[in-house]
C-alpha cells in the first residue's frame, strides 16, 4: 500500500542528544515532508515515556524519529497512532525473525520478543486547536547490541536472538516501509482492522495475570484498550476498570 504522503527523506547525524528533540528543532527552521526520518549512530539523552531512559550503544541499534502530519486524526484519538506505530515495528521484526520467535506488543509502548524488550516507542504530538499539527515518533530497536544493563524488563536484540549481524540502515529502511503501510491503514481504516490486529498481538491479552494499582495487587486480564489509550482490565470478579499509563503495573 503506497502512500503519496510519505517521503523517503533521510537525515543522518552521527551524534544527537535525542532524535526526537533534534527532529523538533529541525522542523522549527526547515520545512520537511511527511515520512522524513532522522536517525543517529549515538544519542546521549535518549528517553522513553515518562522519565524512562533508553540505552543504546553507539552504532549498534536503531535510534530514529519519523515525522508525521496526522491532521485526519482527532486529538482525543491520538493513541491510534501508537497502535499503528506499534504494529509497524511488530511487522518489521516479524519480517526479519519470521516465525522463529514470539513477538508481542506490550501496552503502552514496548515490543517484546520471547518476553524480553527489543523495542520502545515515544510519540510526541503538537496539537493546534482541534487538529494534531504534527507528530514526532521516536523508535528504538535493539539490533546488534549484546550487552545491557539491568532493567525490570530484561532486554534482547536481533543479534542475541539470531546470532547474526544486521545493517542498521537496512533495518531502518524496512521499518519505514512497514510504518508507511500501517499509517495508511490508520488513515483509511473504518472497519476496526487496526484495532483487531493490535489486540491480537497484545501481551497478556485475555490472559489472567497479576497487576498492581495504588499499592494493591490483584488478578485480572486485559480485555481491551479504549480510544484514549487506557488499558481495560477485567478482574476475576468480572469488574472492568480503565488505567492510564503509570496507574498500573504488570507484576508478572
Amino acid at each position: 500500500m503506497e502512500s503519496k504522503h510519505f517521503s523517503k527523506k533521510n537525515i543522518y547525524l552521527p551524534l544527537v542528544d535525542s532524535t526526537n528533540r533534534e527532529l523538533f528543532r529541525t522542523i522549527e527552521s526547515a520545512s520537511l515532508p511527511e515520512g522524513t526520518v532522522l536517525w543517529a549512530d549515538e544519542q546521549v539523552a535518549g528517553k522513553g515515556m515518562g522519565n524512562n531512559k533508553w540505552e543504546s550503544k553507539k552504532g549498534l541499534n536503531i535510534t530514529a524519529s519519523f515525522l508525521l502530519f496526522p491532521e485526519f486524526l482527532e486529538p482525543e484519538k491520538q493513541f491510534y497512532l501508537n497502535k499503528a506505530v506499534s504494529l509497524g515495528v511488530y511487522d518489521t521484526l516479524a519480517d526479519i525473525l519470521k516465525d522463529s520467535f514470539k513477538i508481542e506488543v506490550k501496552w503502552p509502548n514496548d515490543i517484546l520478543v520471547e518476553n524480553k524488550k527489543i523495542a520502545g516507542i515515544l510519540i510526541e504530538n503538537i496539537i493546534q486547536g482541534s487538529k494534531i499539527k504534527c507528530t514526532v515518533t521516536g523508535i528504538g530497536i535493539n539490533v546488534n547490541q549484546t550487552k545491557f544493563g539491568k532493567y525490570p524488563m530484561p532486554p534482547t536484540s536481533l543479534k542475541l536472538l539470531t546470532g547474526k549481524n544486521y545493517v542498521v540502515r537496512e533495518v531502518i529502511s524496512l521499518l519505514s516501509k512497514y510504518l508507511q503501510k500501517r499509517y495508511e491503514m490508520l488513515r483509511h481504516d473504518t472497519g476496526g482492522l487496526l484495532d483487531g490486529d493490535y489486540l491480537s498481538k497484545l501481551h497478556k491479552f485475555q490472559t489472567m495475570a497479576n497487576y498492581r494499582a495504588k499499592g494493591v495487587s490483584f488478578r485480572a486480564k486485559i480485555c481491551g484498550v479504549d480510544k484514549y489509550g487506557k488499558l481495560l482490565l477485567e478482574t476475576d470478579h468480572g469488574h472492568i476498570e480503565a488505567f492510564d499509563f503509570k496507574e498500573v503495573e504488570f507484576i508478572d
